[in-house]
């Protein structure tokens, strides 16, 4: 968990410098940045250890429902880009809390942060399989980049809300 927070604090970093850099829109990056800290926060791996794959799906269906019918509120005004980035990123921050509220209380585990020489050992042994996650998340959000560049706030939101709609039904 600390050693995803270590990484989302120089992601952070990162991506002040590239909004800086680019000139891009500060309020949909840090709208959207919600979502890499709810991401971080996840403890997937717990429930996974634990073989409690109900509390994840529990989690999950209910906090991209809700994204789901939000984004789809809102979709009809001409400019909800802002509301898309919230909807869209919160879904992730409420997970993320969800897990760590379930994971304390349901199993009774207390959190202490580590010392900075067990982040750096954590992230060491853990090289490959960050990589071969990060490359992952790469591709799967390139269409959505790509047509950000190419098309309008609107077919970006409608895309992105279409998108959505598979990995919910997977779920169920």
């Amino acid at each position: 968990l600390f050693s995803r927070l270590f990484l989302l604090l120089i992601s952070g970093i990162l991506m002040g410098l590239l909004c800086c850099a680019m000139h891009t829109d500060v309020g949909c990056a840090i709208l959207l940045f919600t979502m890499v800290i709810g991401t971080a926060l996840q403890s997937t791996w717990f429930f996974q250890g634990m073989e409690d794959m109900r509390s994840i799906t529990l989690v999950n269906v209910a906090s991209r429902s809700v994204s789901v019918i939000c984004i789809f509120l809102t979709l009809y005004q001409k400019n909800a880009l802002y509301w898309y980035c919230l909807f869209y990123a919160i879904t992730y921050l409420i997970a993320g809390v969800f897990h760590l509220i379930v994971v304390t209380q349901k199993y009774g585990i207390q959190i202490h942060p580590p010392k900075l020489s067990g982040i750096f050992a954590t992230l060491s042994e853990n090289k490959t399989l960050f990589v071969s996650c990060a490359v992952s998340s790469l591709f799967s959000g390139f269409g959505t980049t790509l047509l950000t560049m190419f098309s309008t706030s609107y077919f970006v939101g409608v895309y992105a809300a279409i998108h959505k709609i598979p990995y919910i039904m997977s779920m169920f």
